[in-house]
């Protein structure tokens, strides 16, 4: 290596591999931590603390750290304790002990090469190894066996054993992005055939980098000219490649989770759907155990109806039989009143004409008691007799007698009283023996 890169000094390859190195390893961490909600800058200052650790070892196993830990290690010791439990629970969950170079004070001390190592042992255990090792091939067999699957449909890949020959044209590269692209986001980014007809082996590798950070999220740590002119180390192409396999396998699986959601989802649609049928079903029957209530309380009040109506069709009946009974009293009494009205008025008529009699028979018997009385004087002073008359008190008596009698009583004291002066009157003639013609004497009185 160092003699392909007779431009570059010893120091700078070194320094460049390690920041690369660095920035993959960082990248691989954050993929954890990410699911705590956590990330990390420095690799030596975050490992650190203590505590990283044990929560990027929890994350990467998928299992809870059961173990008592201080959770704000402030003192070195705290921070060693820590640190050994997370190593410890690392062993527990199927790390080769023998594969741990690395002790709880390389992580404290900040040694930078021991910590690069024990994360690419992490990286070959848990993201190539775990996903791509088959038979007796090692894990970068095994990666390159899956770039040879994911693009043997396309022309003009070459992949060999060495990483460093395999991905020096770029193509290797956008045969894989191009192979993600159709079956993940169901697009296509770009042509294959024309950017492995028309571009050199540099525009594709830079093409391929920038594409692979824009639409794959995976960071560009190794340099395109240093790529096509193989000058970067297997270790940091390896660490690159993997990020397009765990980038198949986290679509792949997210597609599953997708999958298993839809059909959690589906069953949850289906179990509801299946209550709420049983739902609809048990108010199917309510609704008719409902109706048949209803039926009945109905045909109740049908027979309440017809019984109310049969009641009023008699009470009508009779009713108009009352109103027509009535009626017809109401005409004999109307008849009756009339009747009564024709006789107390007939009553009144015959009354008035009484009256009308009475005054008009006392009128004239006042008006033949004044003749009377008349006479009588004239009889007095023809038969010149110097003595009192009995009956010179007459009228006198009946207008104080009558001031107190009806006028039938009147009536008749006033025919007694000219009864008793016709016989006084009598009798005077026959002591005088003057006799009189009434007829004359009456006109010579007038």
């Amino acid at each position: 290596q160092l003699t392909q890169g007779n431009h570059m000094s010893t120091n700078s390859l070194v320094n460049d591999w390690v920041e690369v190195q660095k920035a993959a390893f960082t990248h691989f961490v954050n993929s954890y931590l990410e699911k705590k909600n956590l990330k990390v800058n420095d690799l030596e200052e975050d490992f650190a603390d203590g505590n990283t650790i044990i929560v990027f070892v929890e994350s990467l196993i998928g299992k809870r750290f059961n173990r008592k830990y201080n959770i704000d290690p402030r003192m070195r010791v705290h921070k060693l304790e820590n640190t050994l439990l997370a190593l410890e629970f690392l062993v527990e969950n199927g790390v080769n002990e023998g594969n741990l170079t690395i002790g709880p004070t390389d992580f404290i001390d900040k040694n930078l090469t021991f910590l690069l190592g024990f994360l690419w042992m992490l990286f070959r255990t848990f993201r190539i190894d775990t996903y791509t090792h088959r038979g007796d091939k090692s894990p970068e067999e095994s990666l390159l066996s899956w770039c040879k699957e994911v693009t043997k449909d396309y022309e003009g890949v070459n992949i060999s054993n060495s990483f460093r020959d395999s991905f020096d044209d770029g193509l290797t590269l956008l045969a894989i992005i191009d192979n993600y692209c159709k079956l993940f986001l169901d697009s296509e980014i770009f042509d294959y055939e024309s950017r492995r007809n028309e571009f050199s082996a540099l525009e594709n590798t830079e093409f391929a980098l920038n594409v692979a950070k824009e639409h794959l999220g995976i960071p560009i740590f190794v340099d395109a000219e240093d790529l096509s002119n193989k000058l970067v180390d297997d270790r940091n192409i390896v660490l690159y490649v993997s990020m397009f396999f765990h980038a198949f396998v986290s679509a792949t699986e997210n597609e599953k989770l997708l999958q298993k959601e839809m059909d959690s989802r589906l069953e949850t649609l289906r179990d509801k759907k299946k209550k709420q049928v049983d739902i609809l079903s048990l108010k199917s029957e309510e609704k008719v155990v409902e109706r048949l209530e209803t039926e009945k309380k109905l045909n109740i009040l049908k027979e309440k109806n017809e019984k109310l109506k049969s009641e009023y069709m008699e009470r009508a009946e009779q009713t108009k039989i009352d109103i027509e009974t009535t009626e017809a009293e109401n005409a004999k009494l109307i008849e009756s009143i009339e009747e009564v009205k024709t006789k107390y008025e007939s009553l009144n008529e015959n009354l008035e004409q009484d009256k009308q009699f009475y005054i008009s028979s006392f009128e004239k018997l006042e008006e033949l008691m004044n003749i009377h009385l008349k006479n009588i004087h004239q009889w007095k002073e023809n038969l010149k007799q110097e003595r009192e008359y009995r009956s010179s008190h007459v009228v006198q008596r009946t207008e104080q007698d009558l001031a107190e009698c009806t006028m039938e009583d009147q009536i008749d004291y006033i025919s007694e009283a000219l009864s008793e002066e016709d016989r006084i009157l009598r009798e005077l003639s026959k002591e005088t023996g003057y006799s009189r013609k009434p007829k004359k004497s009456s006109k010579s009185v007038k």
